[in-house]
């Protein structure tokens, strides 16, 4: 048992990227079925076109009308990775578009490698991201969801090794992570305030006033700012053009923009927290208890996510079993965090015999679950 946990443990990334790939090609998807991944994918043939505002008469799935032309309601930040697909592979369904989102999916895991790594957390515990349910079928798919969790959690590391060593590529590494979050879903930017807010203002706590060297924290924000306000500029530039204002997006067309429903709240703030507390165990009571450093910042990270979800029209929910992948879409940017609160956690009582016995069991029905979510899913697009 030891032996096959140190195995495991030592070689878990490697296993993560093969187990993971194996099951991805050998299920590789068809086709994909969702309006959203169709505009996200025929986004980038517009842009290739310069087209982005184009002809009503087109009757594009999806399109609404701003003055005399129309306009997706998508965000464009992850139709700009499916370019080279686009261009590369000309038919309807482009196949090698769902590479692209299968390759920034293992980008992340590679990020959460580092960032147990970087806290001296085993190595076993990447299992536990890289074969979260929920992002495993994501991972299928062209949705942005991947593209959000990935930059998010890039932000987070790159964010982390600027305050502890002030070097000036990692500013401009965070800056542009931030810039290209936002981009591919304009809402990210609420997480990402609270994350990297709260990690900044954490350099002030505890440290003598006397001490305390501003040049140290101006360099890092200008750092940040050298990738981040061109992007920022670009962003706005982009929807003064494509929606005659800088601070509207296509929802703003679509009717989603601002739409509040106070009176789904509570119910949707609970429906969350049980699913989450379901497909890890006490996931989310584990926020509470862990002695984590950074447990502050990741709590009002969390919380402050779910509450905004909580609030604004949310139509992820069908009270079926298949809420526990669908309906976290909209608050998965956030879980590689929430994730690693739990396994740093359990990693306290990972010399403990019975825990091993746990993981390795859980590891087996993870990945038994990967299995079940390749094929049922390979085998939907097949029917469609």
């Amino acid at each position: 048992m030891q032996k096959i946990f140190n195995f495991l443990s030592k070689n878990s990334l490697i296993l993560s990227i093969l187990i993971s790939s194996f099951l991805f090609v050998i299920f590789y998807p068809s086709k994909y079925i969702n309006i959203d991944e169709h505009d996200y994918l025929n986004n980038a043939r517009l842009i290739i076109k310069k087209e982005l505002a184009h002809d009503c008469k087109l009757h594009i799935d999806g399109q609404f009308k701003v003055g005399d032309t129309c306009i997706s309601k998508y965000n464009l930040g992850t139709s700009l990775f499916y370019i080279p697909a686009v261009l590369i592979d000309k038919e309807l369904y482009p196949k090698t578009a769902f590479l692209t989102t299968f390759l920034i999916y293992l980008l992340g895991v590679f990020l959460f490698y580092l960032l147990l790594k970087k806290f001296k957390i085993n190595p076993f515990f990447l299992f536990f991201y890289t074969f979260y349910p929920p992002l495993i079928y994501y991972s299928r798919s062209l949705f942005s969801e991947t593209y959000s969790i990935t930059f998010i959690l890039l932000s987070f590391l790159s964010f982390l090794n600027l305050i502890e060593n002030n070097k000036k590529k990692w500013g401009l590494l965070t800056g542009l992570s931030i810039g290209i979050s936002i981009l591919i879903r304009y809402t990210n930017l609420i997480p990402l305030i609270f994350l990297i807010g709260g990690l900044f203002a954490n350099q002030f706590i505890n440290v003598d006033i006397k001490k305390l060297n501003i040049r140290v924290y101006l360099n890092q924000i200008f750092s940040i700012l050298i990738t981040l306000i061109p992007l920022i500029i670009a962003i706005l530039y982009l929807n003064l053009n494509l929606y005659h204002s800088a601070l509207h997006s296509g929802y703003y067309y679509s009717g989603e923009e601002g739409v509040f429903m106070l009176n789904q709240f509570p119910i949707v703030f609970i429906k969350y927290f049980i699913i989450f507390n379901i497909t890890y165990p006490l996931m989310v009571i584990f926020l509470f208890l862990n002695k984590f450093k950074y447990k502050w910042i990741f709590l009002l990270t969390f919380f402050i996510h779910i509450l905004f979800y909580s609030v604004v029209k949310n139509i992820t929910f069908t009270n079926k079993l298949t809420d526990l992948i669908f309906s976290t879409r909209l608050i998965l940017p956030i879980i590689p965090l929430t994730i690693f609160t739990y396994v740093f956690e359990l990693n306290k009582l990972i010399e403990k015999k019975y825990l091993k016995v746990f993981l390795l069991l859980n590891l087996l029905l993870l990945i038994l679950l990967t299995l079940t979510i390749s094929v049922v899913h390979s085998q939907y697009l097949l029917t469609k």
